[in-house]
């Protein structure tokens, strides 16, 4: 008898043990995915201030603006899939059409 309560005390405490431990890494985990979506959020909004900032000057300078779609594809594919009246030149492109990007 009291092999089976230090077999099942065992098994309890087994179980608390990895249930505590799962529990500590999905946080961990959706804690570092929170915190990778908002530095990619930081990042892309970087990204675009400086590509407006970019596009301003050249603009100064009399030359030709970049093309956002292009832009964003060098940064970001995934990105750029995302971006409106991008995904069709992105695929055009990656079928080997080189007029669709300017890359």
């Amino acid at each position: 008898m009291l092999k089976r309560c230090a077999g099942a005390l065992a098994k309890a405490a087994v179980m608390a043990a990895a249930s505590m431990l799962l529990s500590g890494c999905a946080a961990v985990l959706v804690g570092g995915l929170i915190y990778d979506h908002t530095r990619s959020r930081e990042e892309r909004k970087q990204f675009t201030e400086d590509f407006r900032k970019q596009n301003l000057e050249r603009e100064k300078a009399g030359l030709a603006k970049l093309d956002w779609c292009s832009e964003v594809y060098k940064y970001s594919r995934s990105w750029a899939m995302e971006q409106l009246g991008c995904a069709e030149r992105i695929r055009k492109y990656e079928a080997g059409d080189t007029g669709a990007l300017s890359v």
